[in-house]
């Protein structure tokens, strides 16, 4: 027969080494991806099948290792596609230009030998959602599927929080002075740390917020594009892994991870099949006997019952939310103590003063020979006696130091560090720590909650830890914002008293009247010049104080009628002395505890990724798995070509939700 049955519809020349899979072909549009090796990378590239155009290309996988793509499939939204490498991890592309969009490790079993382990097959499961029915009474207890009272509810009521600029999203002078359309952006290597990334999340772009997190996002829609309707086909869908050793790995939305599943035999799965009337898998199990494989035709049923209810999503959200929250407060303190310390492009702002006061001793001992200088000594004698030794009088007549400009750069750096230390913790960190216990305190009741929620395996300890760093977080930023304050009313102060002595530096004059408070420079001569209050929060350690520490007084324990009972007496009589010991020290000094955000903001990250890692594989440990057949360990055989026939298989789903299998 010359002529084909099936004509072409078009014609493409591809590379001789290019290959195609069983999933190359898109099932909803005229799409083909067609893989290729280049050194020790995968080359994907995605055509039109009706016009054999090139849409693009791109290279996945690392030079200094070896990587193969196993499988890849096709989201249910259709924008984009999973593609499964070796070594194990999994890479969201998106479909209108191929970039990644996220990579999702893939933890293999702390026992698993991984020189031996390999990912085999990967699937995407569309959530099969019913028809609500309609009723007359309206749903005036939730929004969204979000419950009323749920730490979702009051977070969708408090103001959003100011946006942080993304290291990525820094314009180098190459991207300003460039012509357009020819920016050039290199592609960095991701600097979140490793309690953020190893973080189960929901979110697959580490730059947007899943959910509501209350964060502010900058909006990258056009005014038109809102109108459009927004495709949830991705909304409680599985991606589902399985490897070579018997793991099945899955994901909630293609990026939550919901833990390891075994199947107690090394075994992959070379087909699976959902069930449309809930989290029923079936699968075939493929068995590899050294060059020789077989599959069993009975199916082994995964039943996954903690996904048939919306406890799996709930948790999912929140860890979302923590993330977004904990990511968002670890930036607002790394950018506090940018602007404080400095950085490799800034200088910092506590810098300036200590730079000051070594050029005046430096002056004190070259010059004027003084082995003995101390410059906060003369500059208080100055202050109060309004006399000027001769190595300060020196300093203040000349010098790029003591010009206006110098002045005026000193005073712009340190007013701009104090003013952001100030609105950063007040305005940012202390709202984000607040949320995030909002959060850690939701979860405490669910602990409380055992029946329920006994497989998320929630500690007390660790609840009570984490609540512990965010209620700290929360006092440290209002503590620092307070500090930060008195210390810019001290420094202006201090300025203001300089202009004036520098002015006087060649004799006074008439129209120079002072207009500084001698006793707050003096404060700042003491404590902020050459050394502030403000290095304890991003230097040193960081001390587990208590509320009585700070001032605050102790609230004695016990029954809500005996409280009452001691509030009423100190109310009618506030000559009674229990009123004295609730009223506190009002003198504490905070100085000598250690308030290092930093090592706060790590430590926070660190206790919660395990608390939401460990719930996060509840799913898991709910599954239940049927194998049809026993377990069956045939004597390897050599291969007999002549032996050697394919099958095709079709599984079928009636409307009882039972399988039948068509060879």
């Amino acid at each position: 027969m010359e002529s084909n049955a099936f004509p072409p519809v078009a014609s493409v020349h591809l590379a001789s080494h290019s290959r195609l899979i069983r999933e190359s072909c898109c099932p909803d549009k005229d799409l083909v991806i067609v893989l290729s090796r280049l050194g020790g990378l995968e080359r994907i590239s995605l055509w039109n099948s009706n016009q054999g155009t090139k849409i693009w290309e791109t290279d996945v996988g690392d030079e200094s290792t070896s990587t193969h793509v196993a499988g890849f499939c096709w989201s249910p939204d259709g924008q984009s596609i999973a593609f499964l490498l070796n070594p194990h991890r999994v890479s969201l592309h998106s479909i209108q230009d191929g970039h990644t969009i996220a990579s999702l490790p893939v933890n293999l079993p702390a026992d698993a030998d991984h020189r031996r382990c390999d990912l085999k097959g990967i699937w995407w499961f569309r959530s099969e959602n019913q028809i609500k029915k309609q009723t007359p009474i309206p749903d005036i207890f939730k929004r969204e599927n979000i419950i009323t009272g749920t730490t979702e509810s009051l977070l969708r009521n408090l103001p959003l929080l100011d946006p942080l600029q993304e290291e990525s999203d820094k314009f180098t002078a190459t991207n300003l002075f460039a012509f357009q359309g020819s920016q050039t952006r290199s592609q960095s290597k991701s600097q979140l740390p490793d309690a953020i990334v190893t973080w189960p999340t929901l979110s697959v772009d580490s730059k947007v917020p899943a959910v509501d997190s209350s964060i502010q996002t900058k909006s990258s829609t056009k005014p038109g594009e809102s109108l459009d309707e927004r495709d949830d086909s991705n909304i409680n869908s599985i991606l589902m892994v399985s490897d070579t050793l018997g793991n099945i790995y899955s994901f909630l939305d293609g990026a939550f991870p919901l833990g390891v599943i075994s199947l107690d035999r090394a075994a992959s799965l070379s087909s699976v099949e959902k069930s449309n009337s809930g989290p029923n898998f079936f699968g075939h199990a493929n068995f590899r006997l050294g060059t020789s494989s077989s599959t069993c035709i009975a199916p082994v049923i995964l039943d996954i019952p903690f996904l048939a209810n919306r406890k799996t999503r709930d948790l999912a959200r929140l860890s979302s939310i923590a993330r977004d929250l904990t990511w968002y407060m670890m930036r607002v303190v790394r950018e506090m103590k940018g602007a404080w310390f400095g950085s490799d492009t800034a200088t910092g702002a506590r810098e300036l003063g200590p730079r000051w006061v070594n050029a005046l001793k430096s002056k004190q001992k070259t010059q004027f020979g003084h082995s003995n200088a101390d410059p906060i000594l003369d500059l208080t004698w100055l202050l109060t006696t309004g006399r000027a030794s001769k190595p300060l009088e020196d300093f203040l007549g000349g010098g790029e130091q003591m010009s206006e400009r110098g002045t005026q750069k000193w005073e712009t750096i340190m007013s701009d560090a104090l003013i952001k230390l100030r609105d950063y913790s007040e305005k940012r960190l202390v709202p984000a720590c607040q949320r995030l216990h909002l959060v850690l305190e939701e979860l405490q009741g669910w602990r409380r909650m055992t029946r329920q929620y006994s497989l998320f395996q929630l500690e007390i300890f660790e609840l009570a830890y984490a609540l512990e760093h965010s209620a700290r977080g929360i006092v440290l930023g209002s503590l620092l914002a307070a500090v930060a304050r008195r210390e810019l009313f001290r420094f202006k102060e201090f300025i203001a008293w300089l202009r004036f002595e520098i002015v006087n530096a060649p004799g006074p004059t008439e129209t120079n009247v002072p207009r500084h408070d001698i006793l707050e420079v003096n404060n700042y001569l003491i404590s902020g010049l050459a050394s502030s209050e403000i290095d304890a929060w991003f230097d040193g350690k960081l001390d587990l104080f208590e509320p009585h520490h700070l001032g605050v007084p102790t609230v004695p324990s016990g029954s809500l009628a005996s409280l009452i009972r001691r509030a009423a007496t100190v109310a009618t009589n506030p000559a009674d002395p229990a009123w004295k010991e609730l009223q506190g020290t009002t003198n504490a000094d905070h100085r000598p505890l250690g308030k290092n955000l930093v090592v706060l903001s790590e430590q926070l990250a660190a206790r919660c990724n395990n608390i939401f890692t460990r719930a996060a594989g509840a799913a898991s440990r709910s599954a239940n798995i049927h194998h049809s057949e026993p377990l069956i360990s045939p004597a390897p055989a050599e291969p007999n070509p002549r032996l050697e026939f394919a099958f095709r298989e079709r599984i079928v789903q009636n409307e009882a939700s039972r399988y039948t299998i068509t060879l």
